[in-house]
């Protein structure tokens, strides 16, 4: 290792050491407020979806809101079991801060320090779940405050998120939040203890596993994309197209023109007056005084007037 960068480890070693010993004992326990918040929104804004008719819209928040919750309940499990009492820990000394930074530089591909910012990025391997290629991330630290509010993002260097969904570039991560489940609570003790090195290895632990129960987006539906009537996650070899608009439905919501054949979005789709079959605009007539719109079938038997 070179001077100059053994200078800038010191450095910043020594800058993570302050703000360790700045910070105030942790509480007995910590409320998620913040989860319960985010269930809250989500919740209302179902509510209001529903109450009007905008079906497509609360069926999108489903799983988010599940997610959620799950997320949720880990956090009261988690508030329940700091009630009991913990020992008393130190802050790590200063060569070892430095040393943890220094093991980084071995362990990830790429380690970048920012004095000014006080943040500290570390770049993951490629990382592939059950065959879907996820790509590579960057795990970004902001030491200013390595309480309880710790704030780190996760960052995709070559995004492949999912199909119905570009901020969730991990089944893991949205809005380049980590979703830890498991993972939340050694993180947190990581951050507060100053163990920087645990702390990296943990959040890439956790990308690199996949828990389909606390997921944004299932791998299943992973590369599927949005059924346009009802927003289901359709994938490419179970759904059809609509064969006006090239759009994707699932084969619940698909209907099929009485006269032509062609598969029809909700959009697209019209019904004849007559037999009051879906069929599509070309195949429906447009009565030249006030009269019914008939599909070509009906057409033929209606009488000619006299």
């Amino acid at each position: 290792m070179q001077d100059r960068s053994r200078r800038l480890l010191f450095r910043a070693a020594a800058s993570i050491y302050e703000q360790l010993l700045e910070l105030e004992p942790p509480p007995d326990s910590t409320l998620p407020d913040r989860r319960w918040e985010e269930c809250v929104r989500l919740s209302r804004l179902m509510q209001k979806a529903e109450d009007r008719g905008w079906r497509n819209a609360r069926q999108k928040l489903r799983e988010p809101l599940a997610v959620k919750l799950r997320c949720l309940n880990a956090r009261i499990n988690e508030t329940l079991s700091d009630l009991a009492p913990k020992p008393k820990s130190l802050p790590p000394c200063q060569r070892r801060i430095y040393e943890d930074l220094a093991a980084l530089e071995q362990e990830f591909s790429s380690v970048e320090l920012n004095l000014q910012q006080r943040q500290l990025k570390v770049a993951t391997n490629p990382i592939e779940l059950q065959g879907i290629y996820l790509g590579p991330f960057s795990i970004e630290l902001d030491w200013t405050d390595l309480g309880d509010r710790a704030r780190y993002d996760v960052v995709a260097l070559d995004p492949h998120p999912a199909g119905v969904s570009d901020e969730t570039t991990h089944p893991h991560v949205q809005n380049q939040e980590l979703c830890e489940g498991a993972g939340h609570r050694p993180i947190q003790l990581a951050l507060q203890q100053g163990r920087l090195f645990d702390f990296f290895l943990i959040v890439r632990q956790v990308l690199e596993t996949y828990n389909s129960g606390s997921a944004y987006i299932p791998l299943a539906r992973w590369q599927g994309v949005e059924c346009r009537d009802c927003s289901e996650i359709v994938l490419e070899d179970e759904g059809v197209l609509c064969e006006c608009c090239d759009t994707q439905l699932c084969n619940d919501c698909s209907r099929s023109c009485r006269v032509c054949g062609k598969e029809l979005c909700n959009g697209c789709a019209s019904k004849c007056q007559g037999c009051e079959e879906p069929a599509c605009y070309d195949c429906l007539s447009t009565p030249a005084v006030r009269g019914p719109h008939l599909c070509q079938e009906c057409l033929t038997d209606v009488p000619c007037s006299t």
